[in-house]
């Protein structure tokens, strides 16, 4: 917390949550951690200050967006990993009318990539 300890309160913790929306932003979640402790400490010491009620709004407006963000990151890894489970689950067996009028199976063949050399 060496940089932010030079400015205000408030200041410092409006340039962590704009680190923190980048890192959403970038997919980059290990460092939402160390991020997180960083927050925490600044927060203590913006109770402590004498903020203003504007700026106390910036960071209340900063805060939500960062939340609905990482809300809406939660949401598409979890749609993510559900469709992956769906294809990656056997699929039935399709039956078909063969051109004798019988009804036959095609099975599933498992999906590759064939190169031609």
């Amino acid at each position: 917390m060496g940089l932010f300890s030079t400015l205000k309160p408030t200041k410092a913790l409006t340039q962590l949550l704009e680190k923190e929306h980048d890192a959403i932003i970038e997919a980059a979640f290990s460092t939402l951690p160390q991020i997180s402790a960083s927050k925490l400490i600044l927060m203590q010491s913006v109770a402590r200050s004498s903020a203003t009620p504007h700026e106390l709004e910036v960071l209340k407006k900063l805060t939500e967006r960062n939340r609905t963000l990482l809300l809406a990151s939660a949401r598409g890894l979890q749609s993510a990993r559900k469709r992956l489970s769906i294809l990656r689950a056997p699929k039935p067996i399709l039956q078909t009318y063969g051109p004798n009028g019988i009804v036959s199976d095609i099975g599933n063949k498992p999906l590759t990539i064939k190169k031609k050399i």
